[in-house]
């Protein structure tokens, strides 16, 4: 065979077919998957096969127990560690252990529950044996090649075409070969390859002899998103990157330590291992039963100005996720497109779609100032926030729970456990009164993931009028509102999901009876007197329910032929004993209670004030570009973080048995 050398990067390959993901074992935080395959893959230099013999595929660093476990193929994302590695028929096959840092908890959450199922492999091409030579489709090389890492990976803009090159200008050296009997020269083969030069936009530059000329390639897709090599030799730099965030750790936890007067904890939080985000929970902790500032936390905002947030079009957007490979549709987007990057770079972790900044999310919360850039004013869209959408679509936030938006790390919120003593004293004496401190705790509120389904025509993307735009950041805020009345209802506190007030620990009860109950004006009366015996009954008092109570308590006497329905018909403002009534079908219908059946309605009851809610990053849009609904649209889901929190238990009570058949 003919030989010759030239220099590549990194290249990346999404593993394809079923099972990748094998088996997962919770207890070892252990995965075990497949991450190659001799599946064809249309390159830019033409037709490219993993080869999977003994010979062609070098194991030394992936089954060494030291190799990367990346997200995305970011180097600074390492999520975990590649225990092992090995070639079974004629895929790669190995086991992943995740760590325990929050990055890796997400992470390794989202591949139990299949939100993450694509895996993807970095690697080195040590040499290319070209093996066919097709002018129409293209030559065909087999690979011999050396794994680096494993990454987790979303979807793809496309898996099959690009180079990635180490942004710090690394390279490998790359054997080229050409089977006997093939009419094959290697000039042919360095241009196709790309000597020392990655593809960009359609063409890539090849210097040679000094010359600068340029090669038209096939496909013209975007390429791979570049990321640093990752060799054997690279352990030490590995090494490097563990203590730099080691470092960093012990300087965040000294930095805030010093910073609220907590220096000795500081020490003895960096010598137990504990994470910025623990240090940071405890030092709230300790400031709230103080009554102090609590620990300031990074602007989540990335810097538009008012008219840039304004002008920021979901539409645009969408559009862009559901064709990948369509460049105008790219291009169109790439203000958005850029603003998604900017947010996941500040929150440290790659969007599964893309963000919508938390300036858009909040924009109308400014006014819009004309003079400041006029040629912006013609392509704003709307005025109004998504986050202020969201909050009206909310029935929770109707009723009068708080929403805590542009939210970073983890939250503490401060409430009184008891007050403080009160003592008389008598006239003459002159001793203090005995000495009574109130004490207090927290409310935790901890990221978790809500997502939700929102359906959008192939006719909608299609205009850019602003009723489109306003009727599409509606419908995404109503599917997450939907999903957060829900949560913060009935959440179970289990399955990764916040806590809601049916679950909450010390609420008042009200039982209708061993197999359910009617509703009944005592009942309604009941559920007032839960939470004004422990003198909660203050602040945004009101009920939420159903409308089957609704419906059963419109038709239900105050006692016995009065002629005075429980649910007043004319008092619609306070028709529940001159009390608020919400009414939406997040309120369950199918509880069950005793022999009753699936039935069961619930009521409930309360100050929404202590009901907390809170919004975490940016709200991340993942278009499915293979999955459409029945009458053809095309499916977005919306994934935002959320956590729920009673602040106090006492200001709630609930019915959970109510018959309305």
């Amino acid at each position: 065979m003919k030989r010759n050398t030239i220099k590549t990067g990194v290249f990346y390959r999404l593993i394809d077919g079923e099972e990748v993901i094998r088996a997962i074992d919770e207890d070892k935080r252990t995965v075990a998957l497949s991450f190659s395959s001799e599946t064809p893959v249309e390159r830019y230099f033409g037709r490219e096969i993993l080869g999977h013999k003994p010979e062609e595929v070098d194991l030394s660093f992936l089954a060494s127990g030291r190799a990367p476990l990346l997200r995305e193929h970011w180097r600074d994302e390492q999520t975990g560690v590649v225990e092992s590695a090995l070639i079974k028929g004629k895929r790669g096959q190995a086991v992943v252990r995740f760590g325990k840092s929050q990055r890796a908890e997400d992470e390794f959450s989202d591949v139990k529950d299949s939100i993450r199922s694509n895996v993807s492999v970095g690697y080195q091409i040590k040499k290319a044996v070209l093996i066919e030579k097709d002018e129409e489709k293209g030559n065909t090389y087999r690979v011999y090649w050396k794994p680096l890492e494993i990454s987790i990976v979303s979807i793809p803009a496309d898996d099959s075409v690009g180079i990635g090159r180490a942004e710090d200008g690394r390279e490998f050296e790359t054997e080229i070969e050409i089977a006997e009997g093939l009419d094959a020269d290697f000039e042919e083969c360095r241009s196709q390859f790309g000597l020392n030069n990655k593809p960009a936009k359609g063409e890539r530059a090849m210097k040679k002899q000094g010359t600068e000329e340029k090669i038209e390639t096939r496909g013209a897709a975007p390429a791979a998103p570049a990321a640093p090599a990752e060799t054997e030799v690279d352990v030490d730099r590995i090494k490097a990157d563990t203590r730099q965030e080691e470092q960093n750790r012990c300087a965040d936890i000294m930095a805030i330590g010093e910073s609220h007067g907590f220096r000795d904890q500081a020490v003895k939080a960096i010598g137990e291992g504990k994470s910025v985000e623990q240090f940071r929970a405890f030092v709230l902790d300790e400031m709230a039963k103080r009554g102090a500032r609590p620990v300031e936390q990074p602007d989540p905002n990335i810097g538009l100005s008012g008219d840039e947030a304004k002008r920021f079009s979901f539409i645009r957007l969408i559009r862009a996720l559901a064709s990948p490979n369509d460049r105008q549709a790219q291009e169109a987007a790439g203000f958005e497109m850029e603003c998604s990057r900017a947010v996941a770079k500040r929150m440290h972790r790659e969007a599964k779609g893309a963000f919508i900044p938390m300036d858009v999310m909040l924009s109308g919360q400014r006014d819009l100032n004309t003079t400041d850039d006029a040629a912006l004013v013609g392509t704003v869209h709307m005025a109004s926030a998504f986050i202020d959408i969201l909050r009206n679509k909310l029935v929770l936030r109707l009723a009068g729970a708080r929403v805590l938006d542009g939210l970073v790390g983890n939250l503490a919120i401060p409430k009184r456990t008891s007050g403080a003593s009160v003592y008389w004293v008598a006239e003459g004496i002159t001793e203090n009164p005995t000495q009574s401190e109130a004490s207090y705790g927290t409310v935790g509120l901890t990221p978790k993931t809500v997502g939700t389904y929102s359906e959008i025509t192939r006719q909608m993307l299609a205009q850019s009028s602003p009723a489109i735009e306003q009727l599409t950041r509606d419908d995404l805020a109503a599917a997450v509102a939907l999903g957060i009345d829900l949560a913060g209802l009935h959440g179970t506190g289990l399955d990764n999901q916040p806590t809601g007030v049916a679950a909450t620990s010390g609420i008042g009860s009200v039982v209708g009876g061993a197999d359910g109950a009617a509703p009944t004006d005592s009942h309604i009366i009941d559920l007032e007197t839960a939470v004004a015996i422990d003198n909660a009954d203050l602040g945004a008092l009101a009920y939420i329910t159903n409308t089957k109570v609704r419906g059963k308590l419109k038709k239900t006497d105050i006692g016995t032929d009065t002629g005075i329905r429980v649910w007043d018909r004319v008092n619609t403002q306070y028709p529940l004993n001159g009390y608020r009534a919400l009414v939406t079908n997040q309120v369950k219908s199918n509880l069950v209670k005793g022999g009753s059946g699936a039935v069961c309605s619930a009521i409930f009851y309360g100050n929404w004030n202590d009901l907390l809610i809170g919004m975490w990053g940016a709200l991340d849009i993942l278009v499915d570009p293979y999955t459409y609904s029945k009458s053809g649209g095309l499916l977005v889901r919306a994934l935002q973080d959320v956590d729920i929190a009673v602040r106090h238990a006492e200001s709630f009570s609930a019915m959970l048995d109510a018959l309305t058949n």
